[in-house]
């Protein structure tokens, strides 16, 4: 009987690695989010109404949540394959690591809340 560890096999390794994209993309998120921050606060739209401002803001503080998600915790090659082979958002759902669920949930739950905050009743 040998007593050697099992090696991993290579897929395995390239599975647990951070998808070559996903930080680029949470960069990017992240990056459009500040933008349009600016934008919101240099008073452009102000011209546009409340409305508008809150949309923008909306957009903003959703992306940012989702680009700093990504740029902490980048996705896995094997999130990314599990995601994308389904058809349907909820099954993919379902298949992300619970943190992921949970920080997706909270970015849509602050969006949205943002959303309520900035329209004036």
């Amino acid at each position: 009987m040998s007593l050697e560890q099992p090696t991993p096999n290579a897929g395995d390794e390239a599975d647990d690695r951070p998808h070559k994209k996903s930080r680029l993309m949470g960069g990017l998120f992240l990056f459009l989010g500040a933008l349009m921050i600016v934008v919101v606060f240099s008073g452009q739209l102000d011209r546009e109404g409340n409305r508008m401002r809150a949309l923008v803001g909306m957009l903003a503080f959703g992306g940012s949540c989702i680009g700093f998600g990504l740029l902490l915790f980048p996705w896995s090659n094997r999130t990314v394959k599990g995601f994308t082979a389904e058809n349907n958002f909820m099954i993919g759902f379902r298949k992300l690591p619970l943190l992921w669920r949970a920080w997706l949930i909270l970015a849509l739950v602050f969006t949205v809340g943002s959303w309520v905050l900035v329209i004036p009743r």
